[in-house]
């Protein structure tokens, strides 16, 4: 699965050693992506035993996770997945558009040598909206592609995608219109594009 964000990267960067008013909006936007739990009376539980609603789950990020994030603090290994979960919902926050494709690496490289056998160009490849580095304190993840591309390479590629686009088959136009309607967003107000995989 890919994630796709028009968003300037800069923004982005902010999140990490975010200002009073970019914290507040922010712990807003997650406490409305990660509500917490409302407790149900059960008032014969056994004193001994902690309700399931008070369990935290180790996955889902916490409000120690938010103020790591938003101090652009060190995550803790045990926290990276958690943390990575909370700055996807604080993303599509921020994000102008978002586009979620499913897709896996075979179906991406199938994709990759359709568009080419079309006149598509290794430099506008899908795979390249994820090449630079993101720049944030969170650890890049085995085998993902996390990374940004820059808003002139964004608008090359949404020219690109769009010249290919109508002989490709049904299953790479499954995957491209998704992706370029991200790019067309990013194009038409000067932003870049996040790629995240899932």
């Amino acid at each position: 699965m890919v994630d796709l964000y028009a968003v300037s990267i800069d923004d982005v960067r902010a999140m990490f050693g975010a200002d009073a008013g970019l914290a507040a909006e922010l712990t807003g936007a997650a406490q409305a992506a990660f509500p917490a739990p409302t407790p149900r009376p059960r008032p014969f539980l056994p004193l001994m035993r902690r309700p399931r609603e008070f369990r935290v789950d180790p996955a889902q990020p916490t409000r120690e996770d938010l103020t790591r994030l938003l101090a652009g603090g060190f995550v803790p290994p045990e926290r990276m997945a958690a943390s990575w979960k909370l700055f996807r919902a604080l993303l599509e926050h921020r994000a102008a558009r978002h586009s979620h494709v499913e897709m896996d690496a075979h179906t991406l490289e199938a994709a990759e040598f359709d568009l080419a056998r079309h006149g598509l160009d290794s430099y506008h490849c899908l795979r390249k909206l994820g090449e630079r580095p993101l720049g944030i304190p969170l650890h890049g993840r085995p085998d993902a592609i996390d990374g940004y591309a820059k808003h002139v390479h964004v608008v090359g590629t949404r020219d690109a995608l769009r010249e290919v686009l109508p002989g490709v088959d049904d299953a790479t136009r499954t995957i491209v219109e998704p992706v370029l309607e991200v790019c067309e967003t990013a194009a038409e107000r000067g932003l870049d594009v996040v790629t995240l995989t899932s």
